[in-house]
């Protein structure tokens, strides 16, 4: 008996004509586009300010102050997205 796939038995993946092509993929809205931005800028402003800190976190320090202030910035800013739904059990 060969190893290897017999002709009988069907194949896991699906047999694609070389002629077919796949569909081109469909464009972004300009709010699907700038979402993308933010959450791919996002992580990289993170991680870039995390590397600054750990070089110098003499030249960060004064910025401690205000950390209060910027956690109650982002928690309104996440709140206002809230909607009735949300609150739903």
């Amino acid at each position: 008996m060969a190893i290897g796939l017999q002709h009988d038995q069907p194949s896991r993946f699906p047999q694609v004509s070389p002629a077919r092509r796949p569909a081109p993929a469909p464009r972004r809205s300009d709010e699907d586009r700038s979402a993308y931005i933010a959450v791919t800028v996002f992580p990289l402003l993170i991680l870039l300010a995390f590397g600054a800190a750990m070089l110098a976190p003499e030249a960060l320090s004064p910025l401690s102050a205000g950390t209060n202030y910027a956690l109650g910035i982002i928690m309104f800013g996440m709140g206002l997205t809230l909607t009735v739904p949300d609150f739903a059990w």
